[in-house]
């Protein structure tokens, strides 16, 4: 790993370094006040059995949209928002990497 590289990972230069960052940091912040909540209420174990009745479901959003050969960077959503006449998807399906060293 360079020092430019490293920079730019702490920059967050990178679109994926961005959305990583900021989804984690969400993930992170909604978990711990839902986790807070149920634990005052006596009721932690309910985020356990919460978490792991999402899995299948997000493993199954994937399992479909991968069967309609969609990537799995498409969400159902995008699927209702209006796009302005100009606008073109990105045709390319493998994530950006970094360049080798």
């Amino acid at each position: 790993m360079t020092w430019e590289l490293l920079s730019e990972t702490l920059r967050l230069e990178h679109y994926n370094t961005r959305l990583v960052v900021f989804g984690v940091a969400f993930l992170g912040a909604t978990a711990g006040l839902v986790g807070s909540f149920l634990l005052l209420r006596k009721q932690s174990l309910l985020g356990d059995a919460l978490s792991h009745a999402t899995l299948p479901g997000i493993g199954i959003a994937f399992a479909v949209m991968a069967a309609m050969g969609l990537s799995g960077a498409t969400s159902p959503a995008s699927f209702s928002v209006p796009r302005s006449p100009g606008f073109s998807e990105c045709s390319s399906s493998s994530p950006s990497v970094a360049p080798p060293v």
